[in-house]
């Protein structure tokens, strides 16, 4: 390598940490409100700067701008691997993060190889499939996030969360391919519609009357080292003396109830819940599996019987809720991380609505609200509402709970369905259906939340069409590479 392409290439990962940096200021929740796009080109731009993609032993150097873009924007932007109050969680947690953006950029790099900007751009549309869709799911690093705040807010409802992501890599990929003096007017547009405020116009209708539903917010605000005990019966006692004997639902945060069968937990609940409740458990069935779950258990009105229903997580977290691949190589069993709960949970199936009330409630359980298609298919099914129970009570500061709130914010516009939260240390609260906050409890406080859930739900595009347009999209980014790649090859 000459000296002249070595300081090109030094170049090159420099501008690409930059627009990595450049992507996790964009991450909410307070984000700078418009540096998605221009993060993105900064990538494009800081490849383009390592050389001519025809000379000998570029391929094997643009790996390193590519690796310090992922490593860097989602690192930042996700703090979930410095933050956590466990030292070997957030060791292993940055191991993973390391793995994934080793991944990320070995990807990309093919495809900016076989077809430049469009290549790289349809390779990181496909990586983002398979880690929103695929077996081992990591919805955050999803760049559709990043409009969160911003007015391009008013996309989500048409396109979905990773609609607007492959929208975002496809425009960067188009406007990369303008002439170099027309790029920063593209930039300075998207700027402006960014911080300009513009909110999606509603059609003035009458409100009709809308069902309400009671509930009782209960967060404990239980130190996360204290809570990560999940055979302890004591917090059940807690929760209780937080929860008073009104007719309204208790809602009680993620692993509330202690691992144990339908039966044990129903004989909780008897003794300790004053009424209603729809709580997390750790529920073991018949045939002995460990699932992370919600319950939803009716007390007894004479002369009935209580009734408990339970649904579990479908969509668990790698190497904390389960770890991939274990059956086949136990020593991955090393990789197992502490996260107050277990990691050999097994998934759930189906997505129950329950009649709770006059509405249908849908439950997802922590993370799982990111994923905006399994809120989807729970709107689909009929829910008038979502319920997120979380237990993310194990991080240092207070970010990550107010980035777990304004991701489901976009989530709850996209699907047109008010959120109901329900967490450990918070975010305790509710959203609107576009994804507004209303009353919520302070962070890593205890405290109990009376509110009434009035749910209007709303039809969207997302709703209809589901991830239609985040195929199309990827189709006409593949083409236009193809193209691209016939014309050089």
């Amino acid at each position: 390598m000459d000296l002249q392409h070595r300081w090109s290439h030094l170049a090159a990962i420099g501008l690409a940490s930059l627009a990595g940096l450049s992507l996790a200021a964009t991450a909410p929740p307070a984000g700078l409100p418009a540096t998605a796009l221009p993060s993105i080109l900064a990538l494009f731009w800081s490849l383009h700067l390592a050389g001519p993609q025809a000379k000998p032993g570029f391929h094997r150097d643009i790996v390193w701008p590519l690796l310090a873009y992922f490593l860097i924007g989602w690192g930042i932007s996700y703090g979930w691997v410095l933050d956590h109050i466990w030292t070997r969680t957030a060791l292993i947690s940055v191991l993973l993060l390391a793995f994934l953006a080793l991944v990320g950029a070995i990807v990309c790099r093919t495809g900016y190889r076989l077809a430049g900007a469009y290549g790289l751009a349809a390779s990181a549309m496909a990586l983002e499939a398979a880690l929103t869709f695929g077996p081992v799911s990591m919805p955050l690093v999803s760049t559709g996030f990043t409009v969160s705040g911003t007015s391009w807010e008013t996309v989500v409802p048409l396109f979905g969360i990773t609609g607007v992501s492959f929208l975002l890599w496809g425009l960067a990929a188009m406007v990369f391919g303008l002439a170099p003096r027309t790029q920063p007017i593209v930039i300075l547009l998207w700027m402006l519609i960014s911080v300009s405020g513009f909110e999606e116009r509603q059609l003035s209708v009458p409100d009709a009357p809308s069902p309400v539903l009671p509930v009782a917010l209960i967060q404990p605000g239980i130190p996360a080292a204290s809570w990560a005990n999940v055979r302890d019966d004591s917090r059940i006692h807690d929760l209780a003396s937080r929860s008073d004997s009104s007719r309204r639902l208790l809602i009680w945060p993620e692993t509330a109830l202690p691992v144990g069968t339908a039966q044990r937990q129903d004989s909780l609940l008897q003794r300790h819940a004053p009424s209603d409740v729809i709580a997390g458990g750790i529920m073991v069935s018949d045939g002995g599996d460990v699932h992370n779950a919600a319950v939803y258990w009716q007390a007894p009105h004479p002369p009935g019987k209580s009734r408990l229903l339970w649904t579990a997580k479908r969509r668990l977290i790698p190497l904390v809720e389960y770890i991939p691949g274990l059956e086949q190589v136990p020593w991955l069993g090393l990789l197992r991380v502490d996260s107050g709960g277990m990691s050999g949970y097994v998934p759930g199936h189906e997505r129950a609505v329950w009649d709770v009330g006059d509405i249908q409630l849908a439950v997802l359980i922590c993370y799982e609200s990111l994923f905006g298609w399994e809120a989807r298919s729970a709107a689909r099914q009929g829910a008038d509402a979502i319920l997120v129970l979380s237990q993310n009570g194990w991080w240092i500061n207070s970010r990550m709970q107010l980035q777990h709130r304004d991701m489901t914010a976009l989530v709850a516009r996209a699907i047109g369905r008010a959120v109901v939260m329900a967490g450990v240390s918070g975010w305790t609260g509710i959203l609107s259906e576009s994804g507004r906050a209303g009353p919520s409890l302070s962070l890593r406080e205890p405290g109990v939340l009376h509110a009434d859930v009035r749910p209007r739900p709303r039809k969207t595009l997302y709703l209809v069409m589901g991830e239609t347009f985040s195929a199309m999209f990827f189709v006409v980014v593949v083409s236009l590479g193809v193209f691209q790649w016939r014309k050089h090859d």
